[in-house]
């Protein structure tokens, strides 16, 4: 629901998150460690991402918990420290995704109708 993930080390090194200052592994975990101090252990099984919408879910469920204003401030965090290119990068696929299929049809290619069509379900 809501595009939950399971990231692996391997993903969140390799495209997710900037790589730390020293990336160590041991038997079950990889730990990462940042210039500043902050360190991040994953397991080997992974790690779940959570979009923004699945935690807005969870705070409207929570919304006369002590927790739920500390929720709301992350998230505004999070949004405030997000580059425009970053917000906009779902709308831009789906943009892009879109122009595909019209291209497609104005061509009066079934087949390529077919695939752009089953690119766009995927999202």
């Amino acid at each position: 629901m809501d595009g939950i993930q399971l990231i692996s080390a391997n993903e969140l090194i390799g495209h997710k998150c900037p790589i730390g200052k020293k990336v160590s592994k041991t038997q079950f975990k990889t730990i990462i460690s940042y210039e500043n101090g902050r360190v991040i252990e994953i397991p080997d099984r992974g790690i779940k991402a959570f979009p923004k919408r699945a935690i807005l879910r969870i705070r409207m469920i929570l919304q006369n918990s002590k927790v739920s204003p500390e929720i709301r401030e992350q998230l505004l965090n999070i949004l405030e420290k997000t580059s425009d290119e970053t917000k906009t990068h779902d709308i831009n696929e789906e943009q892009s995704l879109m122009l595909s299929v019209g291209m497609a049809v104005a061509s009066g290619d079934a087949t390529a109708v077919a695939i752009a069509s089953a690119k766009v379900s995927r999202v």
